[in-house]
């Protein structure tokens, strides 16, 4: 490979054809940390407004350290996988504690913040800082496996990490960084990759040898378990009840009530004359279902108008109180139906 080309080739494409994000509009550490913790497993497209409410309410280290966990999780809501803000809000209270609410800019020290891998940690250091740090993420391991034409697997970072430092452009780590990812976005597509409208596609080894389709090396997963629940959406007057869930899978985060299995109508109504309870109404609000990273729920959901507040273990909620609780997406098709029937009252 002829490096010096290569590097030429990506940037002035990288110049000439990047999109235009908020977070590329600064060199802010603490900017472009969010935006990373918030790029995990999620669109662009869908990032974007959280992240400028989020930047809105939380412009520094310092204000995200001090906030109510509680609202920075409502502001999160929607984004799914909490367990990403609330890493994001101990790394912030540890830089501040640690650091005086500065970044660190030294890649053993930025690796001891909590939440913060080697990934998070090469594209801070070389966008904010503009270190010759390498940050790869899934990205950047199937643009180098095309690129090098090795069988290399998503898990195989450690040695992608190794080959892509010494590619580095010395004088635009932070470009290089950004445009290698931007590649691997818009370019070297997981599948129907653009090779001919690549910029490196003359240094492309998966390219020149026709192997592209089979780079990086896909592993077989297992088939994924499937839970069954039923979610009852409770309210009693103008009151909703919400509970807390515990330690674990969505912890900390409130739900409806929800049973493990699927009730018939008549199990959900005899459940509630056991707490003591008239059913004035109960609809079928369908059935939702959710995809973890290791598990899928499949819920049936209903609607349920009580006489009474039974003593259960969560908390009845004012119209105003249920606003602010962050309300896990799993949970959206029932979230949506009831907040159109709360518009149109």
């Amino acid at each position: 490979m002829n490096i010096e080309a290569f590097r030429g080739a990506l940037l002035t494409w990288f110049d000439g054809n990047k999109r235009d994000m908020p977070w590329r509009r600064t060199k802010d550490p603490y900017g472009i940390w969010v935006s990373e913790v918030m790029l995990q497993q999620t669109r662009v497209d869908t990032v974007i407004p959280y992240y400028e409410r989020f930047m809105t309410h939380y412009p520094t280290v310092e204000a995200l350290a001090e906030a109510p966990e509680e609202a920075v999780l409502k502001d999160w809501e929607g984004l799914g996988y909490y367990r990403r803000a609330r890493n994001l809000q101990r790394g912030a209270r540890y830089v501040l504690e640690n650091h005086s609410g500065r970044m660190p800019r030294d890649y053993e020290a930025i690796r001891k913040v909590p939440g913060i891998g080697d990934y998070t940690a090469g594209a801070i250091l070389s966008i904010a800082y503009n270190l010759p740090v390498p940050a790869v993420d899934g990205n950047v391991v199937r643009v180098m496996a095309r690129l090098t034409g090795t069988y290399w697997t998503a898990a195989d970072k450690a040695p992608v990490r190794t080959a892509l430092e010494p590619l580095m452009d010395r004088q635009r780590p932070g470009s290089f960084t950004e445009s290698m990812m931007e590649l691997g976005a818009v370019i070297c597509t997981p599948k129907n990759p653009r090779c001919l409208a690549c910029p490196v596609q003359r240094e492309c080894q998966a390219f020149q040898l026709g192997i592209a389709d089979e780079l990086p090396v896909k592993v077989q997963k297992g088939e994924i378990p499937v839970e069954a629940y039923t979610v009852l959406v409770l309210t009693c007057e103008e009151r909703i009840y919400l509970q807390k869930r515990s330690e674990g899978l969505l912890g900390g985060l409130w739900e409806y009530f929800v049973v493990p299995g699927f009730l018939e109508p008549r199990g959900a109504e005899e459940l509630a004359e056991g707490w003591g309870c008239q059913v004035f109404s109960l609809e079928d609000w369908g059935k939702a279902h959710h995809v973890f990273t290791h598990k899928r729920w499949s819920m049936l959901g209903y609607r349920m108008r009580l006489d009474g507040r039974p003593d259960l273990p969560g908390e009845w909620l004012t119209l105003p109180e249920y606003g602010e609780r962050a309300i896990p997406s799993a949970y959206q098709h029932y979230t949506e139906k009831l907040k159109k029937e709360i518009s149109e009252r």
